[in-house]
């Protein structure tokens, strides 16, 4: 959110319903400039609407009410001639959010404005703040929006005619990308100044959690078996192909997300069985003081590893002792192996082997 990571909102919106999304926009009163319909298209979860920031300084007042979308007031009272004061439109309220999903969305927009230029809209007064940039295709359309618990407000700095970069026009030895934090802060300032504003309720951990639920450890069990068990906690299954592994072919080896993941129902989780093709690689290591390259060479190829190429490594000199002596044992003899005696490994896989010496070139 913080660094407006579009791919990420995709995601998520696939996993949702258009038309839901665009209720939700409604239920906090969301409205395009031209009174159609809000749009539905796919790019329409990060904005394709031409919107009114009247309404959308509406959506944020909501959310900041806990989620109770009031309809903007343009007329509070009138006065008549005779000075007398005329109600004027009366508060028309509904609950557009559940307070819960307000309150963890507000969690997440308050770490906007602590970095990049979004903290050149915070006024940084004391008073809870949170907010929102929006940027439209080549800088054109420019937005910043905040929330308080006492006011929604937005600004927008844009084209009404022609396609200006905004970003990149400046004015009053003010950057472009900036413009829209030059009217915000004052703004929220004075609004702040007049009617002060108080922190809202802690998120809601399930929200910011997930209450989705934990991909299970299908490991060993046979592809069909895997499938009936994620399906039937209503993921969906995805066959991975086979990969390298000593377990039985066609086995369970693992799967992406891994066992224990949180995850969403209806998320995909790629499952990838086993070749059979791995055995455990020979121990010529020993106590490393028995077998000499040649000999380890020979054991080697014998379990079907034909490249194998040694290495020098200089001993550490034995307990008790200040160097390493002529007289020691582990001279001329392996001291590791790569692969490391006993992991799984594909007979074939290049070997090498790192011979002890007192010095190496």
């Amino acid at each position: 959110t913080v660094n407006s990571v579009n791919g990420v909102f995709f995601s998520m919106a696939k996993q949702l319903d258009l038309c839901d999304i665009r209720d939700v926009a409604v239920s906090l009163g969301v409205e395009r400039a031209d009174g159609a319909p809000l749009k539905t298209v796919p790019s329409s979860i990060i904005g394709t609407n031409e919107v009114t920031p009247l309404s959308m300084a509406g959506a944020y007042a909501a959310v900041a009410a806990n989620g109770l979308y009031c309809k903007p007031i343009i007329v509070d009272t009138v006065t008549m001639p005779d000075g007398q004061n005329v109600t004027g439109q009366t508060p028309q309220c509904t609950q557009g959010i559940a307070a819960n999903v307000a309150d963890t969305a507000i969690d997440v927009l308050k770490g906007v404005m602590v970095t990049g230029n979004q903290v050149y809209s915070n006024p940084e007064d004391g008073i809870p703040i949170f907010g929102k940039t929006g940027t439209t295709d080549s800088g054109e359309q420019t937005w910043m929006a905040t929330g308080t618990t006492a006011a929604g407000t937005v600004v927008w700095v844009g084209n009404i005619v022609g396609n200006y970069n905004i970003l990149d026009t400046g004015y009053a030895d003010v950057a472009g990308i900036r413009l829209r934090h030059y009217i915000m802060e004052p703004t929220v300032a004075a609004l702040n100044l007049k009617y002060g504003g108080t922190d809202w309720p802690a998120p809601d951990p399930e929200l910011m959690n997930g209450g989705g639920q934990a991909v299970p450890d299908v490991s060993n069990a046979t592809a069909e078996g895997a499938q009936a068990i994620l399906e039937g906690l209503g993921f969906t299954y995805a066959d991975g192909g086979a990969v390298d592994s000593n377990l039985a072919a066609g086995l369970v080896v693992r799967t992406d997300p891994p066992a224990g993941t949180i995850s969403a129902k209806g998320v995909t989780i790629t499952v990838y069985t086993s070749k059979g093709n791995q055995v455990p690689f020979p121990d010529v290591v020993a106590d490393g003081k028995s077998n000499d390259f040649n000999e380890a060479r020979k054991l080697v190829q014998a379990a079907g590893y034909s490249n194998v190429t040694q290495e020098c490594t200089v001993l550490a000199p034995a307990s008790g002792s200040p160097a390493v002596l002529p007289t020691d044992p582990r001279i001329g003899m392996v001291q590791s192996s790569n692969p490391p005696p006993g992991a799984p490994t594909v007979p074939g896989s290049a070997v090498t082997l790192s011979v002890g010496k007192i010095t190496c070139p």
